[in-house]
């Protein structure tokens, strides 16, 4: 029994890095920001933080805002593309 255990808990941990693997390259070829961009969401100036892929084939962002004097919030939001997201220019 323990070892059909291990050979369960190898084949999950496999599946995982496999998913991981194809949501990561979904990323990289069809969304339009990459991890790092300076962008505006409603307005408000920020970069983003993680990009993940949806069940529906649309992207959220979270995303970490600027505050008043420039410098980056501690606080990360989530962004999801219903709102005009602007990609700003390299600074």
């Amino acid at each position: 029994m323990a070892e059909l255990a291990e050979i369960k808990q190898k084949a999950l941990e496999y599946n995982r890095k496999e998913r991981e693997k194809a949501a990561e390259s979904y990323i990289t070829e069809n969304c339009p920001f990459k991890k790092g961009d300076r962008i505006k969401y409603n307005g408000k100036p920020g970069k983003i933080e993680v990009i993940k892929a949806e069940h529906n084939g649309n992207f959220s962002y979270e995303v970490r805002f600027d505050k008043k004097d420039g410098t980056p919030s501690v606080r990360v939001t989530s962004a999801y593309p219903l709102l005009k997201i602007d990609k700003m220019e390299k600074e």
